[in-house]
């Protein structure tokens, strides 16, 4: 048959969602992600209205969003031939048709923290965009725009810890569930040439890819609406859990080759998908029955609205790899299976038609994150999640006007199964080229409390030792300008101070002997350097007692890093299974 290309997504309409009795359903006897196209539920007109009206505005930032990060980033993705391509920052914008909300349902949850039970509100909502924007590419002198972009995925919105003054939520998340189908053309001189199949899904493959690196989850975009909000509880939430799956053994799979002799076989091979997370088993050579034992840990994000893609397929050398088969199931439905339980099931067409197309026994175990190493109810195992994110660099050097910064983690004892061990941040330049940057509201606070004590009748002398400020020209207190107050204000509050939003998480197999490195890097043109690093040894953060947050100085420099750490237990049987989130805070 034809060849199908690996990395299309199967139809989210297809999708079967059980809702829970506890949401708002506002269209019974029909699935949720089923929907037809083009349908609009009772609270997703209003939805759309309001977004109609917000759109000028988030055409604006998304197009920001799309030159200076995803455009970078897509073309470091491409092969050396398509390097060349870039965005033309005058001519990029999102059009005048808004994205779509199709239906919204709307549930209340609790989830349990270090800080005691928080309440979330949380919308799914099933999305669709046929835009007509407007994105001009140039490569190699032609020019060419895309045309006809459409996208569908279903996209959970959460309004985060629930408090009883305004805005009554502390921040907002935002995130698909699995990466949304994409589609689009290329028109223009070029258009014709980036048409064809093998390059156009290269490109699209590109975009998916670091569309799911920013709003697929375990990644979240998100924003605080109460400013002694927790940035990174709001953007990078410990997950709910961890979902082992096993892929034992299939048993009559399709032929997708035939030899010299007319005796057909394939070259299978397994591949596994939740949200962002995937993952590919090594390829069984010449077998219709493979014995895969190939197994994954998946962290979950949402236990209630996360689906697990199972798809099977025959490795070619020189053509698209054939598909074979695939499963789905959701999160919650493959925890109840339990420890030692296996299941064998039918493969399902590309379509979600079951039948005619051999077997595939799998099992799975849910283990829920615990507040402490005991855990609650169960034991604990040495096996967990630890979440990280910088809150900020200060008193970083001054490269250049433009110059880009940016965080890179480290962690040893990652689970070869659980994902990569290094993970970045985003990039972001100072505010002001060459000039610096501070905490206003510090600032203005550090500058009361000079004035304080010279009303007070206290010397630049006495002022510089109270502060501990070694200087040898303390008659910069007889000032209370910026410059004066500066000098009053601890490391990670100074000059040329940078922050980021974006988190890292790392599945790991033991806490005791993991240590996770922190490097900042600094970028000029095309010259990168590493402008300095720390290492957390995760051991000894637990036995200095669980502290939530740091400011440390990096060795050989005055760049001070302001960061937060969070250890997240796995329970070692499947108790907690309401997929309450439980972390401890380091």
């Amino acid at each position: 048959g034809k060849p199908k290309s690996q990395s299309s997504l199967p139809s989210l309409q297809k999708a079967a969602w059980r809702p829970r009795p506890s949401n708002l359903s506002l269209d019974e006897g029909r699935s949720f992600a089923e929907t037809p196209r083009s349908f609009t539920g009772p609270i997703a007109g209003p939805t759309n209205e309001i977004l109609e009206n917000l759109w000028p505005r988030i055409s604006a930032y998304a197009t920001d969003v799309i030159v200076n990060e995803v455009g970078p980033a897509v073309r470091a993705a491409m092969p050396e031939r398509l390097r060349g391509l870039d965005f033309d920052r005058t001519r990029c914008h999102l059009g005048d048709q808004p994205l779509q909300f199709r239906r919204v349902q709307i549930s209340h949850e609790k989830k349990r923290t270090d800080d005691g039970l928080i309440e979330n509100v949380m919308f799914r909502c099933r999305v669709e965009w046929d835009a007509d924007l407007s994105v001009v590419l140039k490569l190699s002198g032609a020019e060419f725009g895309i045309k006809g972009l459409q996208m569908r995925g279903q996209l959970l919105i959460e309004l985060v810890r629930m408090i009883s003054r305004p805005p009554m939520f502390e921040g907002v998340r935002m995130f698909f569930l699995d990466p949304p189908e994409l589609d689009f053309k290329f028109a223009g001189t070029a258009g014709r040439l980036l048409n064809f199949g093998f390059i156009r899904h290269q490109i699209i493959d590109s975009v998916q890819s670091q569309l799911s690196q920013r709003l697929v989850a375990p990644r979240h975009m998100g924003f605080k609406m109460v400013p002694s909000a927790d940035i990174f509880s709001i953007t990078n939430p410990p997950p709910d859990g961890v979902l082992t799956i096993t892929i034992g053994n299939a048993e009559g799979l399709l032929p997708m080759d035939v030899n010299w002799f007319g005796k057909g076989s394939s070259d299978p091979y397994v591949k596994i998908r939740c949200g962002a997370h995937i993952f590919r088993s090594p390829t069984q050579w010449k077998t219709l029955c493979p014995y895969f034992e190939f197994q994954v840990h998946i962290p979950i994000s949402s236990f209630h609205n996360q689906r697990v893609w199972i798809e099977l397929y025959d490795e070619d050398l020189f053509t698209e790899d054939d598909f074979l088969g695939k499963v789905s199931f959701p999160v919650d439905v493959m925890a109840s299976w339990g420890e030692n339980g296996r299941i064998t099931v039918d493969l399902q067409s590309e379509e979600g038609e079951p039948g005619g197309r051999g077997t595939v026994c799998l099992g799975a175990v849910w283990r829920p994150l615990s507040v402490s190493e005991d855990g609650n109810g169960g034991t604990t195992s040495s096996m967990g999640v630890i979440t990280a994110g910088v809150y900020s660099a200060s008193h970083l050097p001054e490269l250049s006007p433009g110059a880009k910064y940016w965080i890179s983690a480290h962690c040893t004892e990652v689970l070869p199964e659980a994902g990569a061990q290094s993970q970045t941040s985003e990039q972001v330049a100072l505010e002001k080229d060459g000039e610096d940057v501070y905490d206003r509201r510090a600032v203005d606070s550090a500058k009361a409390k000079l004035e304080f004590l010279k009303s007070h009748g206290i010397s630049d002398n006495d002022i510089a030792w109270i502060f501990d400020d070694n200087s040898d020209d303390p008659a910069v207190f007889a000032r209370t300008d910026t410059s004066a107050a500066l000098k009053l204000l601890p490391p990670g509050n100074g000059r040329n101070q940078i922050n980021w939003r974006r988190g890292f998480q790392f599945l790991v197999r033991n806490f005791d002997s993991a240590a996770l490195t922190f490097q900042l890097h600094g970028q000029t043109g095309s010259k990168s350097q590493i402008l300095g690093s720390h290492e957390c040894r995760l051991r000894d953060l637990s036995e200095r007692g669980l502290t939530a947050r740091q400011a440390v100085q990096l060795p050989g420099t005055r760049i001070v890093l302001r960061f937060r750490l969070q250890l997240c237990y796995c329970q070692s049987d499947d108790v907690g299974r309401d997929g309450c989130r439980h972390r401890i805070s380091l």
